[in-house]
């Protein structure tokens, strides 16, 4: 068959290059090999080739001919089951097989054409086939991410990279991944991630097509600006205006110019037009200058730049919002509501700003406030209207723009009229039909395996020696897959609430049982009533008042919140939301403390006096308003005096002996409004923002007092030493906990912490780090609402919270329970009250709110189970796969626990060998790796007593004994070997904590114990 170029003749235009004659076999053999890595290779081209493009064509052409083939085949088939003719399921597998091959191949064709939505269409088709298949498919992968950051389906985009670094960690286009992963970050507001990202692509010594590398350095400072690290953006901003490649680059240099504060905007002006006279311009460049027009106050100039931002990307939500601000300063009220409802509909990540100010015009136009509005002209006469948005969109857009736009359409044309004369032609004959080659060659002897996993299956027994190291676990481990419970397999409506499991302790000898730890480790979530009680433990230690006697400075963590119900969520406009507003800040505990109580008082008396003006002023009423107060019922009232004392500090009200009296007590609303002020006083000490957003529905507003770390004996010696009377399995620190066999401390996770709360205070949704059990104890005098999923139900939860632009492991939420009875998810919901433990099993999500005044004290603990164990691995690779730092670090407490347990459980002992197996494999090929393939040497660097567990700088994942160390700022950070890689491991000394001598000594020693009784912790 005669090739492509000999059919169709056409006038060469500038810029297009033809290339030789080529055979049809060449042809088939470029487009098997044809996937998504090949993208850049057509997407940032400096001409157009045209034969390529026709092949392209074509090659979809010939692929939808198969397509079309197969289904006849399957009708074919389905038309003789009906006559009684048996189903070949091996012919069927095998049409299903191909199908899925050819539709990738049609992903990819039409990735690299540029039809992005044909190519979604073919991916999607393909993960509908056979989606395990896919999620190991790494040229799959690049090609469906690639297409989600273009539709700026960035939840998606960011799944999909994840999942192929995770296969492959070292692919050719990683730096491009990253890049992207780090822009997608950041349009979602992830800041810290973003950053992250695109400090990996920065370091490697790659080049990408997409961004140069100051532009990177540029997205980098950005990130640090939007975080709110200003010092840092502003020295990134300061260190990039002075680089040469820098000056060089108009566009990139008014960016800087005008992220520097305090800067001329006429100079990042200049720049802004050299860019577009270099036919530099984008969207984005557009809306800056627009920017830049209103700081100089040319509106007019400003509302055309936004309109040509617009018209080259009618979905820019920035360009948007500042049309509407525009509209807005001049009054013109109905236009500025049309923008601002298209940047909300362009930007749904973060509408509540917007969604203000719409709600606000919006009651400004329906009371058609006209008086308002002559006021506001009157009052700034010089105030002109700007053109209506019909015509202003109708202006044009500048002349410098326009012959570029021209040029543009006219070498489309050109192209388009020869793919158009091409594939009138008739195609050529079928390609291979065998595998497809995905573009990454096969690792050679001695590489690096693409990815560790602790999760991989091993090839060799349980009972292998130190010795035998060779490959011995999959090197292409998929990711992690967190079943979801069918919808149809989960429980009905009127089964939905779950019945807490309680049990009662009134003797020492059944807190010290068996029996109550095996009930704990069998259960998702359990209540446990009278146990401190029963073994006499002061709480009393744990009180704002003991607390503020002892260290009154301590740090604390405040969190300020709204207050609502327990059952529902919902943002400043009174609309149903997961998303939980909690913002950091800090203080002490005697200013936390006097927060607290002064809450409690004003409480107080804000419901005596309620019922006094109702009429009901008896003592009764009074009492009751009392223990509505203390968050307790009536008839505990008598108990809350005295707990109500350990919130307390000194009432400043009452006269001293021999001192002046006391003032007159006000009463009435005069007594309520004193005490207000009093609040607000010291809720200013509290810390923490007093003015936030408050839109048509109110909300009080709550502080919150967390994460106050208890482990420093000398500080809280009697505090610790009361914790010791707790059961061996729930203590802080035991033989029997695995936490404990860390060898050092992990805040939060094998150390104390201590949480002051007022009514309303919301612990959001969260599953513990690794996924390890954790007890609570509730001091008290006020209660606690909980809420409990078992583990079973995480994935669905998770997919939830996706769903709602949320993220599990590091967002703030507060599931509605109406979304969670939709979605028929049980839940266990009850009351923990003053001396109550709670006992939070692995894996268990949940969420807490404080019904009265109360501290609690938590700690998580490590039950020494199988089931715990492979919890804990399995959450080590998920947190791996969504680039969040495991707490634990799995790998370190697997050698740990070999060193200091002698195991009797097989489960366990084959979990924990297991672990063993691959990370000496990989110590060992990492170590061989550097020997054979860098100039580094490896430095011995023996690990001291009680030195924390090392994660990688850049991807945060736990970096077991070879460390890649390198300077920054006279510190010295850990890298992975991968990351290390990157950057051809210049710069970086490589050191080993633990001798091979001794990890194969510690390996065999580790075996099976037979159990001579039974385990009681």
């Amino acid at each position: 068959m005669t090739d492509v170029k000999t059919m169709v003749e056409i006038k060469k235009e500038p810029g297009i290059q033809e290339k030789p004659k080529e055979n049809e076999k060449d042809n088939e053999e470029k487009i098997s090999s044809w996937t998504s890595f090949h993208y850049n290779q057509f997407a940032h081209a400096p001409t157009l080739e045209l034969n390529d493009r026709a092949l392209l064509y074509k090659a979809r052409k010939n692929y939808e001919v198969k397509l079309e083939g197969i289904c006849r085949s399957k009708v074919q088939d389905a038309t003789k089951a009906k006559t009684g003719i048996p189903k070949d399921e091996e012919s069927e597998n095998d049409r299903k097989a191909e199908m899925f091959e050819i539709y990738v191949k049609l992903g990819h064709i039409n990735l690299l054409a540029m039809d992005h939505a044909k190519a979604m269409f073919a991916y999607q088709r393909a993960i509908k086939l056979d989606n395990d298949k896919f999620r190991a498919h790494k040229a799959g992968l690049y090609g469906v991410g690639l297409v989600y950051f273009h539709f700026k389906a960035y939840p998606a985009c960011i799944e999909a990279f994840n999942h192929l670094l995770y296969l492959d960690s070292d692919l050719e286009v990683s730096q491009e991944i990253q890049v992207r992963l780090g822009i997608a970050q950041k349009n979602i507001g992830n800041f810290e991630k973003a950053a992250k990202h695109l400090t990996s692509a920065f370091d490697d010594l790659r080049n990408t097509p997409l961004f140069s590398k100051p532009e990177i350095k540029f997205h980098i400072a950005h990130c640090f600006d939007a975080a709110g690290d200003l010092k840092t953006a502003f020295e990134e901003y300061r260190s990039l205006k002075e680089d040469p490649a820098v000056q060089k680059d108009p566009k990139l240099l008014a960016n800087v110019c005008r992220a520097l504060e305090g800067q001329n905007p006429h100079d990042a002006f200049v720049n802004y037009r050299h860019a577009i006279d270099k036919n530099e311009h984008d969207a984005d460049t557009w809306c800056s200058i627009g920017v830049l027009y209103q700081l100089q106050n040319q509106d007019t100039d400003a509302l055309q730049a936004f309109i040509c931002a617009i018209q080259l990307s009618q979905t820019h939500n920035q360009a948007w919002a500042c049309l509407g601000k525009l509209y807005e300063n001049h009054f013109q009220y109905k236009e500025a509501l049309y923008c601002y409802k298209k940047a909300v509909h362009h930007k749904s990540s973060h509408p509540e700003p917007l969604k203000r100010r719409i709600q606000l015009i919006q009651k400004t136009l329906l009371d058609n406030a006209t008086a308002f509005l002559r006021a506001k002209q009157t009052t700034f006469k010089n105030v002109e209207p700007l053109p209506l948005l019909e015509k202003a969109w109708h202006l044009g857009i500048p002349a410098e723009l326009r012959p570029h736009q021209r040029e543009f359409i006219k070498d489309n044309n050109a192209i388009d009229n020869f793919l158009a004369q091409a594939l009138e032609e008739p195609s050529t004959s079928c390609f291979n039909e065998g595998e497809h080659e995905e573009g990454i060659s096969q690792l050679q002897g001695g590489e690096l395996p693409p990815n560790f996993s602790l999760l991989a299956p091993i090839y060799v027994p349980i009972t292998i020696t130190a010795k035998n190291y060779n490959p011995i676990f999959e090197e292409n481990c998929s990711p992690p897959k967190p079943e979801v419970v069918p919808l149809k397999q989960r429980p009905g409506v009127e089964k939905l609430a779950l019945k807490t499991p309680l049990i009662k302790v009134e003797k020492p000898s059944e807190a010290n049982s068996v029996e109550l730890q095996n009930f704990c480790y069998q259960s998702p979530i359990a209540l446990i009533r009278g146990l401190t009680s029963a073994l006499k433990m002061d709480l009393s230690l744990f009180s704002t008042k003991s607390l503020i006697e002892t260290q009154p400075d301590y740090p604390v963590e405040v969190r300020t919140q709204y207050r609502m119900p327990g059952d529902i969520n919902v943002d400043q406009l009174g609309q149903a939301s997961w998303n939980c507003y909690s913002a950091k800040s800090h203080t002490t505990v005697s200013r936390y403390g006097s927060y607290q109580a002064e809450s409690f008082r004003h409480s107080l008396k804000e419901e005596t006096e309620r019922l006094k003006a109702a009429g009901t002023g008896s003592k009764y009423a009074i009492a009751a308003a009392q223990a509505a107060a203390a968050g307790m019922p009536l008839g505990t009232i008598a108990t809350t005096a005295p707990a109500a004392s350990l919130l307390s500090i000194s009432n400043s009200g009452k006269s001293e002996p021999n001192g002046p009296p006391t003032k007159r007590r006000r009463t009435g609303q005069a007594a309520v409004n004193a005490s207000g002020d009093k609040l607000a006083a010291a809720a200013v000490l509290a810390g923490g923002p007093d003015d936030l957003p408050v839109g048509q529905m109110p909300m009080r507003i709550v502080k919150f007092g967390t994460n106050v770390d208890l482990s420093d004996e000398n500080k809280f010696p009697l505090q610790l030493r009361e914790l010791n009377k707790m059961p061996a399995f729930c203590r802080n620190s035991a033989t029997c906990n695995f936490l404990s066999h860390l060898g050092h401390t992990v805040l939060g996770m094998n150390t104390v912490q201590l949480y002051m709360k007022v009514p309303g205070c919301r612990t959001p949704g969260h599953l513990e780090n690794n996924c390890f059990a954790s007890v609570n104890i509730n001091i008290g005098p006020g209660e606690c609402e909980w809420f409990g999923v078992d583990y079973e139900y995480w994935p669905v939860i998770d997919k939830m919270c996706k769903d709602r632009g949320l993220d599990l492991m590091k967002g703030s939420w507060w599931p509605n329970f109406e979304d969670l009875v939709r979605a028929r998810v049980p839940v266990y919901r009850f009351t923990q009250k003053a001396g109550d433990l709670v006992w939070v099993g692995g894996g268990c999500v949940h969420w807490v709110q404080s019904i009265g005044w109360c501290n609690n004290v938590a700690w998580n603990v490590g039950p020494m189970t199988a089931e715990q164990l492979k919890m804990s691995l399995y959450s080590h690779e998920w947190n791996k796969l969504t680039n969040y730092r495991s707490l634990v670090p799995m790998q370190h407490l697997c050698w740990q626990l070999a060193q200091n347990v002698r195991f009797s459980d097989q489960k366990i002992f084959n979990v924990v060998k297991s672990v063993m197996i691959r990370s000496l494999a990989y110590c060992k090929m990492v170590h061989d790796y550097v020997l054979t393939k860098t100039k580094s040497q490896i430095k011995f660097q023996p690990r001291i007593k009680g030195e924390a567990a090392h994660y990688c700088h850049t991807c945060d994942i736990e970096v077991f004994n070879l460390l890649f160390v390198k300077e920054f700022h006279n510190k010295f950070k850990v890298f992975c070997v991968q990351c290390a890689k990157k950057a051809n491991f210049e710069e970086y000394v490589v050191l080993q904590q633990i001798t091979f001598e001794d990890l194969s000594d510690i390996f065999d020693r580790f075996q099976l114990h037979p159990a001579k009784t039974p385990l009681l912790c």
